[in-house]
């Protein structure tokens, strides 16, 4: 509803304006004699009010409430009805922390107190101030219902903030998780391959040397027997490169995983169209995770769709900067340049979110040509 402050002033005015309307509308000294008795009661009325509303602990505040309201029931009976307003900014000022439900209630118990205070006037006096009464009973009402709304909604609204934040630190947590995993996955696969070498090939390559080294020695006296440690040094080493042929193989990735998200491949796709794309590589280059070469592939290439579709380019560039902490990707063409700002749809969004999952970011350049950037960070760890 409204603000602490703001009711406070409307209270007070309404006060105000309505003692002194009361004193030239109606006939103010019913059971009092003079206008002293008449306005230090009114000031009575404001003192208990803000007592209620500043001062008084919040156990008390029903009590209280309940008395300011009793006190603008007398000075209507005692004075005017004039003084109905009073009632009303008493209500105005009621505690934010009830219910509607129990706010009902007490309007129907005052609203049961007003009719005794209307008591000493007519009839029709008395319908005209319930009718005004109950007007604006309603509007508050209906202030208190929105307030009410407004709190619901703002306290959803906490809570769809606080359910990002938690949905964007899960996101960084599983970031860091998948590079962590692709860590471990790739150590404990180097771990085992040099178990392998040293438990197979190196003792392997032991024995080979003391069997070189002994049909040496016989080679003086027993040539024949020399011969037969020499074959079999021969044939164990043929069995040694193998296995070295075998645990290299390991190493190296399928052809057609190694060649899918090559940006070579993403070249010679367009070179039978009547689309032009230069590939270029500055810097030293270096070995790239596969999570880090899909996204420089997969943003490559909406790069390249949306400088055909949008841009109704027939020549594109694709640069590729190798630098010791991030590798940059430059895609730009000789489309059309826009006229108005870029709205990103689901393609640029795509590429945004692809370098956002692996702590990089994209730049739009439309000076001179039109380029998308591609920024991706490379840690130590990356190259090998």
């Amino acid at each position: 509803m409204l603000t602490r402050h703001i009711t406070v002033l409307i209270q007070i005015m309404l006060t105000i304006i309505t003692s002194i309307v009361a004193i030239y509308t109606d006939d103010v000294f019913r059971y009092f004699h003079n206008y002293d008795e008449y306005f230090f009661c009114i000031f009575l009325y404001l003192g208990l009010s803000q007592i209620r509303q500043m001062w008084i602990p919040q156990r008390w505040t029903k009590l209280c409430f309940a008395i300011e309201l009793l006190y603008s029931l007398f000075l209507i009976y005692a004075f005017s009805t004039m003084l109905v307003f009073l009632f009303i900014a008493t209500w105005i000022t009621s505690p934010k922390l009830w219910d509607c439900s129990y706010l009902l209630k007490w309007l129907i118990a005052s609203w049961l107190g007003l009719q005794i205070a209307f008591i000493n006037i007519s009839w029709t006096e008395t319908i005209h101030f319930n009718v005004v009464t109950i007007v604006i009973g309603i509007l508050l009402f209906g202030l208190r219902q929105y307030a009410g709304e407004k709190k619901r909604l703002m306290l959803q609204n906490d809570e769809l903030r606080q359910q990002i934040y938690e949905l964007q630190q899960s996101k960084l947590d599983m970031i860091h998780y998948a590079r962590a995993i692709e860590e471990m996955s790739q150590a404990e696969e180097r771990s085992r391959i040099a178990h392998d070498l040293h438990d197979e090939l190196g003792h392997q390559f032991i024995r080979l040397k003391m069997m070189m080294d002994a049909s040496v020695e016989i080679s003086a006296t027993n040539q024949e027997q020399a011969f037969t440690l020499f074959f079999e040094v021969r044939s164990q080493l043929a069995a040694c490169m193998e296995l070295m042929r075998s645990t290299v193989k390991r190493l190296k990735p399928a052809d057609h995983r190694l060649h899918s998200y090559s940006l070579e491949r993403l070249q010679q796709e367009y070179e039978s169209a009547k689309f032009t794309v230069d590939y270029h590589v500055e810097g030293i280059p270096y070995v790239l995770y596969p999570s880090v070469e899909i996204a420089l592939y997969r943003n490559a290439r909406e790069a390249l769709t949306n400088a055909i579709r949008h841009g109704g380019a027939s020549k594109a560039s694709i640069i590729v900067h190798y630098e010791p902490s991030q590798v940059v990707l430059h895609v730009s063409n000789n489309g059309q340049l826009p006229s108005e700002p870029i709205q990103k749809g689901m393609g640029m969004r795509g590429m945004q979110d692809r370098a956002h999952t692996l702590g990089g970011n994209i730049e739009i350049i439309t000076t001179p040509l039109f380029r998308i950037q591609t920024k991706l960070p490379i840690r130590n760890k990356y190259i090998d």
